[in-house]
């Protein structure tokens, strides 16, 4: 649980959880789930924000995206892509 405590931010929180959904059924679910349950859902990617965003300041469930990570469509000529919530944009430069 210590590597959700925070991201690169100051803030810190510590989660009651880590959920590792792998499909959109399973964020379906888990947010399902918590909405029932009342407990708070945290969305991070990978984790790497300066404001805390990533962070769990009341406790509740992190849902971490890092296991959807494809790439769904690309369309070079439009320059779209379409991806799921885990993917890490690489910059060059």
């Amino acid at each position: 649980m210590l590597t959700y405590e925070s991201d690169a931010g100051l803030e810190g929180g510590i989660p009651d959880g880590v959920v590792f959904p792998q499909t959109t059924a399973d964020v379906a679910q888990f947010v399902a789930w918590a909405n029932q349950n009342h407990i708070p859902l945290v969305a991070r990617g990978a984790g790497t924000g300066t404001t805390g965003g990533a962070v769990a300041h009341q406790g509740g469930l992190i849902v971490e995206f890092s296991h959807m990570n494809r790439i769904l469509e690309l369309d070079e000529e439009e320059r779209i892509a379409f991806v799921e919530p885990g993917v890490v944009k690489l910059c060059l430069g």
